[in-house]
């Protein structure tokens, strides 16, 4: 298998990962801001 390929995949599959966890904070903080 062609390591540049893997090698975006594993950057793609990171950055997806990231973006789930931001989401799940900003869920998390929306509804802080919105109990004050």
């Amino acid at each position: 298998m062609d390591v540049e390929l893997l090698d975006k995949l594993k950057r793609a599959k990171r950055l997806e990962y990231v973006r789930k966890w931001l989401f799940l904070l900003y869920l998390v903080y929306k509804d802080d801001f919105g109990r004050t």
